[in-house]
Formats: C-alpha cells, structure tokens, sequence
C-alpha cells in the first residue's frame, strides 16, 4: 500500500513539474565591451563587420559611438579611451609618431552622385571640374534638364574633399561660392535623396549597403562598381581602416576577424572592395 501511494505522489509531481512554466535559458552576459569611434564613413563598414562577428560572440559588447571624424578615432585611441578608432585616411606623420598601429580594411570608391531627378549617367572629369568651378552652372548644358546645378561639398580638411581633389578637382580650382558645404557624410546623403538638381559626392560602400536611392554616376566612362575598383580601372578611391594601440584579447580576436576572408566576403557583398595592399 505504501509503495502505491508513493508511486502516486511520484506521478503527480512529474506531471505538475511538466505542466509547470519553463524558464527561457539566460543569454550569457557580455565579459568584456570593445568601444569604437572615428570616421562615419568607415561607420557604414564597421557596422556591417561588427554585426556579423557578434553573432557568434555574444559575450562581448560592441559599442560604436557617434561620428568624432578621423581624428576623433585617433585621438581616442592614443588617449586610451577608444578600444579601436576608424578612419578614413592614411595618418600624418604627427599621428604615425603617437605609436598607434594602422590597419587598411578597404579601398572605397569616392562616387559622384546625383538626385534621381537628375538624368544624366556619365560625366568626364572636366565636367566634374567645371561644375565645381561655376563655368558649368545648369544641367542643360550636359544634355539633362533645363534646371539649375545645385552643388553639394564638403569642407577642404575632411578627408573625402582631399581625395576629391587628389583625384578629380586638383589642387588649385576654386570651388564656387554658391556651393552648399556639408560638414557629415550623413548630411550629404540627407541632401542628395531630397534636394532636386544636387550633384555631390559620397562613398560607394555607403550608397551600395544602404541602397540609397541616388544617382551614381559614372566617370569618364567607368561604371562606380566594387569589380572596377578591384580591378583598378575605377581611381578615385580613398582607404577605410582602423587604427589601435594596446588591445585586450577580446578586441585583438574582433581585429583578426576584420583581416579574415570571411570579413571580405563579406565586404564585397555590401558594396565595399576589400583593401589589397599588403
């Protein structure tokens, strides 16, 4: 008799137990947070790296902080208050001096790109030249609409206008003063999907990842593509990388994966052609 009633008292507590409510398994905590800051366009690339490396790291935390530019990431780093800093530049020689290590992740195509409702799909680089200039002034000139060019830039230390001169407008032309000057790339992007008739310049990573609904523009007859910057036949491109000093085992192993096949393939995907210089 006691054996059955205990044999009941077993049954009823496997089946209350079963019908009790599971407890969801706790997410292992992050043990370590890696902070990263700098250029907002090498931003657009990173956030595409980090996203898929915490997949597989869930204990550890990444935190990207807002866009501080290329110096920022670099001060930051040298300062010991960034993990890693992102920049969109190779570093001067006063940087180099501050013992940071500089690692080149892409060669990203500087894209000359327009409102959709600008119609027109090739330029030369002489065109470029003189619309920046003011000789070229309404888009009627080119072959598009009667409509007057709006003319988007940046300011002459950010490092997209230097490769925008090193490539295209020299050292020397004057930009015209009806030029609307942009201090972010975000605020480039803002004003070329809204403002009708802008002509501007971004990068090809950005547009391409985030598809943005834009004009990309071919120059002097070579399609702005992640092929054509491999290959060499696109040249106005500028170097997304990072920079760092002394690191954690958590941040070395996130750097490794930027260096790995899988990061490239992953970049080419997103419209970002993998650097390939040693």
């Amino acid at each position: 008799m006691k054996i059955r009633v205990l044999i009941l008292l077993l049954g009823f507590s496997v089946f209350f137990l079963s019908c009790a409510p599971q407890t969801k398994k706790a997410k292992p905590r992050p043990v370590a947070t890696i902070k990263i800051a700098g250029s907002g366009t090498c931003r657009s690339l990173i956030e595409i790296l980090t996203r898929e490396y915490s997949k597989s790291h869930p204990e550890v935390k990444i935190k990207i902080l807002p866009n501080t530019r290329s110096r920022g990431g670099i001060e930051g780093v040298a300062q010991g208050l960034l993990d890693v800093g992102l920049v969109s530049r190779k570093l001067k020689p006063e940087e180099k001096a501050l013992g940071l290590t500089y690692l080149a992740l892409s060669n990203d195509g500087l894209v000359v790109a327009t409102h959709n409702s600008v119609k027109i799909k090739n330029l030369s680089t002489q065109q470029v030249k003189d619309i920046y200039s003011g000789k070229i002034k309404n888009w009627k000139e080119l072959g598009g609409e009667d409509a007057p060019i709006v003319v988007l830039d940046h300011n002459e230390d950010e490092a997209a206008k230097i490769i925008f001169r090193q490539y295209v407008l020299g050292k020397t032309l004057s930009v015209t003063k009806t030029a609307i000057i942009l201090y972010y790339e975000t605020d480039m992007v803002e004003a070329l999907k809204k403002t009708p008739n802008t002509i501007g310049y971004l990068s090809l990573g950005c547009a391409l990842s985030n598809k943005i609904p834009i004009n990309l523009v071919s120059l002097d007859g070579v399609t702005p593509s992640v092929a054509n910057v491999l290959s060499g036949k696109y040249k106005v491109i500028r170097p997304l990388g990072i920079v760092y000093k002394k690191l954690t085992p958590q941040a070395e192993n996130l750097i490794d994966f930027f260096r790995s096949d899988e990061a490239k393939k992953l970049m080419i995907k997103n419209g970002f052609a993998p650097y390939e210089g040693k």
